[in-house]
């Protein structure tokens, strides 16, 4: 809308420009509040770090949780060995050949218990040389296996699995808190955006009233200039009528500087690029009918507030610390046992498979370990700060609930006297444009100054612009609001 179509409009409805804002002609698509926040969203360097922050956490728990995977070892070794020794008929060589190897198979788990199945064979084969005698002994070659079966469970330090998944607790509450941080991101970035939204509104709706004021202070100029022309009236008549178009270009100037200043503010946010072009909607979506008492807003700041349940997560991964450092303080305390087959065969591989299989050569071994530290003051003051930590981490939670109850419930009280300045600013405009009207009348009728006729145009121009801010301020406190209740959380 120009300035030129609203100079020929007789009489324009000063509270229907509240409701709409003249956007510069750009080629973006005009954006609503909601179509702002998706298009910001897209592309916001701090919700996408978020993002990845809690990717990083997935991955040490998912490090964290693959720690009680069974480990599988594979070993084999040759060795050829000459060794000399001193006899009584002179020096022997002995050449040795060994053919050795192992396979074991170890599970870890989360209540400190390790168990592992071991298998061992070897090879070997000995070729003795005699320098006085023109011969070679040969023993073997020999084969032997040995199946050994180990426990090994730890009776105070490391046992049960409170101690035994610890560090998959912390990576889980890390995810956890890395996830209720984006969140934060996310519902901070729809706050800012719907924030600088209805900025921008306030700042075309204001830029819009001002044209509108411009061209009527331009047609009462005009229409006095004429009268004066006329011998109607004086030439006084018209300085408060030229002093009224330049108060009112000079507030159009000022008007047009914000909205570019909210228009870059806008265009920061959702396109990450100060000049690119930015329109948003003419038309205000509608206000919510009602607010919510404040015993609700209360509870919902303190079960869905962002903030709140990042600490919440800090308190839980902080009670796991102190509860795994408790359990480091304890001595080390093991039990262990072992059973071992073994079996040994001439020349035959068989035989070996057999002793072994049928336990002929069988060894077991049961008992305990024990390993403290002569002094334990190094543990049990890290136990100490473990549990201090937890306390004040729950100190922290119960300060930030509190203060975040109080805050909603403030912001509340905030949006609702923007409601009640709101409902009273646009009573004041309705009368402002019927005084103005009437005092138009006046003027034209030859009852009144036109200094009148100025003044109250300026209380209808006045009230017109009470009415937007108001309107914006409403919806930037509800914005706020929603932020503190968890309102503006993405759903899943």
């Amino acid at each position: 809308m120009s300035s030129r179509r609203l100079s020929s409009v007789a009489r324009p409805s000063w509270l229907a420009l509240t409701c709409f804002c003249l956007a510069a002609p750009v080629a973006a698509a005009p954006l609503g509040p909601d179509d702002a926040v998706v298009r910001a969203a897209e592309r916001d360097p701090g919700l996408r770090a978020a993002l990845l922050a809690a990717e990083q956490a997935q991955q040490a728990v998912v490090r964290e949780a693959h720690g009680f995977v069974p480990t599988l070892t594979a070993e084999v070794g040759y060795t050829r060995s000459t060794t000399p020794s001193l006899g009584g008929d002179g020096i022997n060589l002995a050449m040795g050949h060994d053919l050795t190897g192992r396979l074991a198979l170890s599970k870890p788990f989360a209540v400190g218990t390790t168990v592992s199945a071991e298998l061992g064979f070897n090879t070997a084969a000995r070729d003795v040389v005699q320098p006085f005698l023109a011969q070679r002994v040969t023993v073997g070659p020999t084969y032997g296996l040995n199946l050994t079966l180990r426990l090994t469970q730890p009776l105070l330090r490391g046992f049960g699995r409170a101690a035994g998944e610890a560090a998959l607790g912390v990576a889980g509450q890390a995810r956890t808190a890395a996830e209720r941080a984006r969140l934060r991101t996310a519902s901070a970035l729809a706050r800012d955006v719907r924030t600088a939204w209805w900025q921008l509104w306030a700042a075309q709706a204001a830029q819009a009233i001002q044209v509108a004021a411009l061209a009527v202070a331009e047609r009462q100029l005009d229409e006095t200039r004429q009268r004066v022309d006329a011998g109607a009236l004086p030439p006084t008549d018209t300085l408060p009528l030229r002093t009224q178009v330049a108060q009112v270009r000079e507030a159009l100037a000022s008007a047009r500087s914000l909205a570019r200043q909210r228009t870059v503010a806008l265009a920061r946010l959702i396109e990450g690029d100060a000049a690119a072009p930015v329109a948003i909607a003419a038309e205000a979506p509608p206000l919510p009918p009602e607010l919510p008492p404040a015993a609700t807003v209360a509870a919902e700041a303190r079960a869905a507030a962002p903030d709140l349940a990042e600490l919440a997560a800090a308190v839980e991964q902080a009670r796991i610390q102190a509860d795994a450092a408790a359990n480091q303080a304890l001595p080390a305390l093991d039990a262990s046992a072992w059973v071992s087959a073994a079996g040994l065969g001439d020349q035959s591989l068989g035989d070996a498979v057999g002793m072994t299989a049928t336990g002929e050569a069988l060894s077991g071994y049961v008992g305990l370990s024990l390993s403290l530290p002569v002094v334990g003051t190094g543990r049990a003051a890290e136990a100490e700060r473990a549990r201090l930590a937890e306390r004040a981490a729950r100190a922290r939670l119960q300060q930030a609930r509190e203060a975040a109850e109080a805050q909603a419930v403030q912001q509340l009280e905030g949006v609702a006297a923007a409601q009640a300045q709101l409902a009273a600013a646009t009573a004041t405009a309705a009368v402002a444009a019927e005084s103005a009207e009437a005092a138009r009348a006046r003027h034209q009728a030859g009852a009144d100054t036109a200094l009148a006729w100025v003044v109250a145009e300026q209380d209808r121009r006045a009230a017109a612009l009470r009415v937007a801010q108001a309107r914006a301020d409403v919806a930037i406190g509800q914005a706020a609001l929603d932020h503190l209740t968890g309102r503006l959380l993405p759903t899943p």
